[in-house]
């Protein structure tokens, strides 16, 4: 619907999609300051979390691919949800208790990903609302779980019929696997990997790229095992932290548990990862750094001002390396290019230039790189038919047809294969 409106307002003029995605952002952004300035009564840190979340270049995926608005309408809604949560917190309301459930239904119309929000509310209860007591015995953290848990059991039945027919919907389109399905324990050594790997690109946001390919190669003992250990010893801290900085423990258990639905336990395509599933996430991470400063660096107003310029140093590099990565999105030969100055085997971005350099009208150059892709995903039938039309094209016919029959023992349905296969026989 809301990409509907869109065309019908500025109709293919990509500003008027950009800004409209940037307002968004903008929007949830503003909705969390609000949210941790309410809640924590904390400006200095409520801002840092919020300009973090703001403007870090792994943002730029979710903010400046148009067809994602999914992303910046689930996140704008679930903060909606967040600030109504806080504001039910203070003194609830069956209107107030409405405004929740209303702000969580939109934003998991949004995207399923919100299926966490529930659960990432409860966390907000234990800090910085304080409704549930983690500091002190078994007991006392039950008598104010209890009733926090039984006044979210609509969002939590909600989420869980969303997560249903989102499974069912993939499932049925194909989509859990890109390559061959991978086995549970391959699944579980990547979501090790890549829940550090995301926390190291939030902390150094270094050679990111729209498309991170799945190499079961990579997953050496060295890495899980170094993976393991940096899971470990998050898990650890968590621990230690409930009672001395109940903000450092709720930030990383924010981080692990909205990354949870997207970090390849059930593959969905091929990608090992992917930045636009760390947009919520992330801000358990903010959430955590911002919380953990100690009190005595702002004691002072020197400090104060010392710290507030090194705050605004840092926001201000990410906002640099954000505008950097954004020219990377100003088109294809951009964008793929980019992914191959990082690792010139990524098997789908030489796909994806070899598809653009044929709509460009340049299939000689597009050869190549299709090759190139068809190689290095093997189990795709499109990626074998786009090879077969572009060798056909430049007349290798015989060298053709094997890239076509070769996408119809992968799938013998493919109407592409058969299509390109045809016109081929009857030239």
């Amino acid at each position: 619907f809301s990409l509907l409106v869109t065309k019908a307002l500025f109709g293919l003029d990509p500003s008027g999609w950009h800004a409209t995605d940037l307002a968004l952002h903008t929007g949830a952004a503003v909705l969390l300051l609000a949210a941790l300035v309410r809640a924590t009564g904390d400006p200095l840190r409520s801002a840092l979390v919020a300009g973090l979340f703001a403007l870090h270049p792994l943002r730029v995926e979710s903010v400046a691919w148009a067809s994602e608005r999914r992303d910046v309408m689930c996140v704008f809604f679930w903060m909606a949800a967040v600030l109504a949560h806080v504001r039910y917190a203070e003194r609830p309301s069956r209107w107030r208790g409405a405004a929740v459930l209303a702000a969580s239904t939109v934003a998991l119309l949004s995207k399923s990903m919100a299926v966490t929000l529930p659960a990432s509310l409860l966390l907000l209860d234990v800090w910085p609302l304080g409704r549930i007591r983690i500091d002190a015995g078994v007991r006392e953290a039950w008598i104010g779980l209890r009733p926090c848990l039984r006044e979210k059991l609509p969002l939590f039945a909600l989420a869980a019929a969303v997560a249903a027919v989102t499974f069912y919907a993939q499932r049925e389109v194909g989509a859990m696997h890109g390559v061959d399905p991978l086995p549970p324990a391959i699944r579980l050594q990547n979501a090790a990997v890549s829940t550090v790997e995301y926390a190291r690109r939030f902390l150094w946001p270094a050679d990111l790229v729209f498309f991170y390919p799945f190499d079961a190669r990579t997953l050496t003992p060295l890495r899980v095992g170094g993976a393991a250990v940096g899971l470990a010893l998050g898990a650890l801290l968590a621990v230690r932290a409930r009672r001395s900085a109940p903000a450092v423990t709720v930030g990383l258990l924010w981080y692990a548990g909205t990354l949870l639905p997207v970090i390849g336990l059930v593959q969905v395509g091929s990608q090992a990862s992917a930045d636009r599933y760390t947009y919520l996430p992330s801000i358990g991470l903010a959430l955590a750094i911002a919380w953990a400063l100690p009190d005595s660096l702002l004691a002072t107003p020197l400090r104060r001002r010392i710290t507030v310029s090194i705050g605004i140093a840092w926001l201000a590099l990410l906002g640099f390396l954000t505008a950097r990565q954004v020219t990377f999105w100003r088109d294809g030969d951009a964008l793929y290019g980019r992914a191959l100055a990082v690792d010139p085997a990524n098997a789908v971005a030489h796909y994806e230039l070899g598809r653009l350099r044929v709509a460009q009208g340049r299939v000689p150059d597009a050869g190549a790189h299709l090759e190139k892709g068809a190689r290095g995903m093997p189990r795709s039938a499109d990626a074998q038919a786009d090879l077969g039309a572009a060798l056909g094209a430049v007349g290798r016919t015989a060298e053709a047809e094997r890239a076509f029959a070769r996408a119809l023992e992968i799938a013998p349905r493919s109407v592409g294969a058969r299509l390109g296969l045809g016109r081929l026989l009857v030239e």
